[in-house]
Parts: structure tokens; sequence; C-alpha cells
């Protein structure tokens, strides 16, 4: 069976969950295709490459990224004309969720080779069991996950299920148009006058503009914090871990923000105070 196991994002957390893969994946031949930030630590590139069969290693920058950046203002002036005070990321607009899209579809556009099955996901992920086994068991559907907030079966949106965007599984026909999903996105206020949130509008864009069916599975991956814990919806963190990764994320967003739209960030700063 051969796998094409595509990664992006951030590298956190990564050399301490990258020896669950061949829990995935097992008697397969993976190929990774992988974007990176330019400035991740070479130490995290190294770990990667120490131990899967990389066939592609992106590295971009925010200017790579930045192809929609119009579409981005849109976002940040809409989603934060009502917002008066900001404490964490839970009700800002996903402003970067172009650049987080571009850089998976950056992934996926590297693959050469003819693949059985394409994954999407992140280096954070903890694999928990053979997704062979499931994803071969719905081979006509997109196999997705219930296992990460915001995407429970009672998390419907506009009578869509809610799907997270950090995991997916198909064939390659099916992944094609997962893929997709980018190219879609700037037309977002043309369907919708809410604040962009990921998982939303992920799972609104699957009901809605592409044929595939859906496969929703649980407890088969989770996200590593750290070297001892990581969470899913059946194994929540009971420290202050999570907590202070949440934090990260948010100030991330922030600091994003200001370094790629400084002048609407001079405007809307105050929120954050």
């Amino acid at each position: 069976m051969r796998v094409a196991l595509c990664l992006s994002g951030q590298m956190r957390a990564l050399k301490h969950c990258i020896d669950t893969i061949p829990v995935a994946f097992p008697n397969c031949d993976v190929d990774v295709y992988a974007t990176a930030w330019d400035y991740e630590p070479e130490e995290n590139i190294k770990t990667l490459l120490d131990n899967t069969n990389v066939l592609s290693l992106s590295r971009v920058s925010n200017s790579d990224l930045s192809k929609h950046a119009e579409f981005e203002r849109q976002v940040i002036r809409k989603g934060f004309a009502d917002i008066s005070h900001v404490s964490n990321w839970a009700p800002i607009p996903v402003w970067n969720l172009t650049r987080i899209e571009l850089m998976a579809q950056q992934s996926y556009k590297t693959i050469t080779n003819d693949y059985d099955y394409i994954f999407r996901s992140r280096y954070d992920t903890r694999y928990l069991t053979n997704l062979i086994d499931l994803v071969s068991r719905v081979e006509s559907a997109l196999l997705t996950t219930e296992d990460i907030g915001g995407s429970a079966p009672e998390d419907i949106w506009k009578g869509c299920r809610m799907i997270f965007d950090g995991f997916a599984g198909g064939t390659p026909e099916i992944m094609d148009q997962y893929y997709q999903f980018v190219d879609w996105l700037p037309q977002y206020f043309n369907d919708h006058s809410e604040v962009l949130k990921a998982e939303r509008t992920l799972g609104w864009y699957l009901w809605n503009k592409t044929n595939v069916n859906l496969a929703f599975v649980r407890n088969v991956i989770g996200i590593q914090i750290n070297e001892n814990e990581w969470y899913n919806r059946d194994n929540p963190i009971v420290t202050s871990s999570l907590k202070t990764k949440q934090k990260g994320t948010f100030d991330f967003y922030k600091e994003d923000l200001k370094n790629n739209h400084p002048d609407l960030y001079k405007e809307i700063e105050d929120k954050f105070e």
C-alpha cells in the first residue's frame, strides 16, 4: 500500500509523536510531503528528515502565502467590527486561515507519485490506530475525525457537521476536491456574513461545494502538547498545559496579524487590552 502523508503547520511537539506514524500506516510505503515555516528550528527539520521518508520539503514565509491578502483584510475588518474586548482567540476571526490552507495545499501540490491514499495531517499529531484499515472500509468517502474540539456530532453550523481542519484522508480523487477548499475561501462572504472560523467553514464547504461523502471516526488521533501529554475528546488534559498552549496560539495569531497587516492591527490594537 502506497501512502502520501502531507504535513504542514508548526513543528511543535513533533519529536514527541513522530514515532507513532507507523501505528497509522503499518506495512505501508509512506512518503512525506512537507511544508514548514522558514523560521522553524533546524533541530525540528532534522527530526523530520531523520525519521520519515521525505520526498519534498518546502520552507515558506508569510510573503509566500499572501496570495489572498485582500480577503484577509476583509476578514479582519468584518470580524473585529462588533468586538469591543478580546482576551482569547475564541471570538476573533481566523484571519490567517487562507495561509494555513495554502500551506497545506503546498504539501499536496508537490506530490509526484501515484498513491492508494493521501492524508493531510499536522506535525503535532499523535496517531492512535491503523488508519489504513479505517480508510479502506470507507473508500468512497473522506475520512475525518471527531477527536478534536469543534468536530463533535453536535457541532452543527447552518445544518452542516463541523470538521476539524488538521486531518483528513482518502483516495487521490477525493483528496483533490478536499484541497480545493482554499481556492474557494476568498468567496466566503458571497455565502456568509459571520466571522470566519475554520471548522465550521470547512464543514460547510465540504457539504455544499463538493460531492464527497464524509466518514467520521473517533479516537484515532490526538494532539501532542509536550513529551508526556496529548489530548483528544476522550483524553482531556488535566494540567495547565493545554491552557498554556492555547495562550501561545492566541499570542502567535495576534503577533502574526501585527506583522502582516500592521495598519489594521493599529486600528484594533486597543481591543486586545
